[in-house]
């Protein structure tokens, strides 16, 4: 597969498992075939007005989202803290909302504040068999084969804003995610994830 203008057209943010409300992001999926995402870092509105439109503007409709998932719980096999487990696409480009309007919590933040936030849809994930997979796409892995992964915790950015992800990451992450079972992906990721408790 030939990748093009990768740019920030393709992007890494972090998912924090523990922080996830899995029902809720599963709720809006059925109901609006679409889930909403803050935007990573400090992005109360009042905050955004004082700095660099960077972040925003990264996130433009049609940019491609690889989920990297953290703190995740020790499967039977191995204790894998982190790896890509979801895909997604931006269908609606940053805008202000209330910050209770997104699925997580934060004790940085009051339900009323307005923050910028996303809309994703396009959700995929990988096949079962490498959804079991734990070397697949995990912290080690990626960190090794790709210089813009970093290892971080919660929703700030896993690859660098300066350092676009490598031509080689980006094909082979194309080609691992099931675009065909779109509509079923996101229910599998959760049956995924319910298992794995």
């Amino acid at each position: 597969m030939k990748i093009t203008n990768v740019g920030f057209n393709y992007c890494v943010v972090a998912m924090d498992y523990q922080k996830s409300n899995f029902s809720r992001l599963r709720d809006e999926w059925r109901k609006n075939g679409c889930i909403m995402w803050k935007l990573p870092g400090s992005t109360k509105v009042d905050d955004i007005k004082q700095k660099s439109n960077m972040t925003i503007s990264k996130f433009k409709e049609g940019t491609v989202i690889y989920f990297y998932v953290t703190n995740l719980p020790a499967s039977n096999q191995n204790s894998v803290e982190a790896r890509i487990l979801l895909r997604g696409v931006v269908c609606k480009e940053p805008q202000p909302m209330k910050y209770e309007e997104v699925y997580f919590k934060s004790p940085d933040f009051e339900k009323d504040d307005m923050i910028y936030g996303f809309a994703i849809n396009h959700l995929s994930t990988f096949s079962a068999s490498d959804l079991q997979d734990d070397s697949m796409y995990n912290v080690n892995e990626l960190k090794q084969n790709d210089p813009a992964i970093a290892e971080i915790q919660g929703n700030k950015f896993p690859n660098s804003m300066s350092m676009p992800l490598s031509i080689e990451l980006i094909s082979r992450l194309e080609e691992s995610f099931c675009r065909e079972v779109d509509e079923q992906a996101f229910e599998q990721l959760i049956d995924y994830f319910s298992e794995t408790v």
